[in-house]
């Protein structure tokens, strides 16, 4: 992992997977390694030295020592509010879990982490972000991107959490390609037009008791209907409720398609 941050001290979290290696490297600015040693899948948080402020980059690698190279595999990797203006992963095909929010990311490049089960990038910087390629992907936090009008995630048949709230999405959303057996769906507070669903999708999850969150969106009443059509019928809006708020459709829709 490959990271660059602007921000006078920095704490990184991260775990390996014990596949020969006993602990993590990290070095600043191509300087020398230092290690700690760390059992396999449990977090280790390193606070590298900023060298009298300014933008440093750190490197991070599994590894048995500070000599040793490469060994093993990083699988969760936490760099939330530490001002990074640019993170590579993309050797890092094992990681699982991404926490990389509040910083000043303006890209990030997943193509490598077909892993990836968690990724939240929340409040940054990013304009687009391609995720269809992540089949494990669970959780996709993205809320509070200011810029973000591109978010793919037509092929996520395991993505059950998606919190997109407050960007800049805009036109039709295409979310057909995710889990039938949604947890958690907000999309508030952008410029949709249109929204697409998996068939049949339905409720399935404690997490809150409105479950689909639209509000504040462009949706017109044919666009919310269809969506009600597309719900499952076993699971009414009386018992799962969604919120359509201030859109410009909930004076003329008919909630008892769903």
């Amino acid at each position: 992992i490959y990271l660059t941050s602007v921000k006078t001290a920095i704490s990184l979290t991260v775990m390996h997977d014990g596949a020969g290696s006993t602990g993590v490297c990290y070095s600043v600015n191509g300087g020398a390694a230092v290690y700690g040693a760390i059992a396999a899948n449990t977090l280790l948080t390193i606070t590298p030295p900023t060298a009298g402020g300014g933008a440093f980059s750190v490197e991070i690698w599994p590894a048995t020592s500070a000599t040793s190279g490469r060994v093993g595999n990083l699988t969760h990797l936490i760099c939330s509010g530490d001002e990074v203006t640019s993170l590579d992963v993309t050797n890092c095909p094992t990681l699982t879990d991404l926490y990389c929010r509040d910083n000043q990311l303006t890209t990030l490049d997943v193509s490598n982490n077909t892993a990836l089960e968690d990724l939240d990038f929340s409040y940054s910087q990013l304009t687009s972000l391609d995720v269809s390629h992540l089949t494990a992907l669970r959780y996709l936090k993205c809320s509070s991107c200011p810029q973000l009008s591109t978010l793919v995630v037509t092929n996520c048949p395991s993505l059950v959490g998606l919190w997109a709230s407050g960007s800049a999405l805009s036109g039709h959303f295409d979310a057909s390609g995710i889990s039938t057996a949604i947890e958690y769906f907000s999309v508030n507070n952008n410029n949709i037009t249109s929204l697409s669903l998996p068939a049949s999708n339905t409720y399935n999850s404690d997490m809150s008791d409105t479950w689909m969150i639209l509000g504040n969106n462009d949706l017109d009443a044919d666009a919310l209907n269809a969506l009600y059509s597309s719900l499952d019928p076993t699971a009414p809006l009386s018992e799962y409720p969604i919120n359509v708020f201030g859109n410009p459709g909930t004076t003329s829709d008919d909630p008892s398609l769903a």
